[in-house]
């Protein structure tokens, strides 16, 4: 008897650590331990970027259509192209901040470079300052937002409409937008 009570001890003492240790693994998707090579972690500067939220921080701008970000990585903004003079405000905007990146249907140009809309937090265009609540709970900062800078730069009249197919998607949005620009007589269209 002592020989049955033992393998019975054997198993529910195996049953209790093996089956949470399965679980365990099912649920963080395997073992390291049973790996023989675990793949190991990606570090790479793009990667630790995609885990930033999805933010990216400008190290220069290249040349108003293209910014370079701190990976290394150019961007080429969408559906513009800027003037001259366009550089020097693209600097004063993101240069040095984070920006997040949508993309269209093309992800990539013939260069390599990343296609995208980029979008940069701006000071909110507010004519009344925002009043703290008289409470001791912290309120939001509304005095900026999230803003596109091929939206800003085409408004300003930094830059004209450039529509490269696929890539359409903010195409009307733009042609409204430098209409209203030529109508104000913004930079370009001084």
């Amino acid at each position: 008897m002592t020989r049955t009570g033992s393998k019975e001890t054997f198993l529910k003492i195996g049953f209790w650590i093996v089956f949470p240790l399965g679980f365990f693994c099912l649920i963080t998707g395997g073992c390291a331990i049973w790996k023989k090579n675990p793949s190991p972690i990606d570090l790479s500067p793009s990667a630790l970027e995609e885990m930033n939220n999805g933010a990216y921080t400008v190290s220069r701008v290249v040349d108003g259509e293209t910014l370079e970000l701190d990976s290394g990585e150019k961007v080429r903004l969408i559906g513009i192209r800027v003037s001259k003079e366009a550089v020097e405000f693209i600097r004063n905007l993101v240069e040095g901040h984070q920006i997040r990146l949508e993309e269209d249907v093309q992800q990539k140009d013939n260069d390599g470079r990343t296609l995208a809309y980029v979008w940069y937090l701006a000071e909110r265009q507010v004519p009344s300052k925002i009043i703290a609540p008289k409470t001791s709970e912290p309120f939001m900062d509304e005095s900026y937002e999230d803003t596109m800078l091929n939206e800003t730069l085409i408004k300003s009249g930094y830059a004209q409409v450039m529509t490269v197919p696929p890539n359409v998607k903010c195409q009307e949005l733009f042609v409204k937008l430098e209409k209203e620009a030529r109508e104000g007589k913004q930079e370009l269209w001084k």
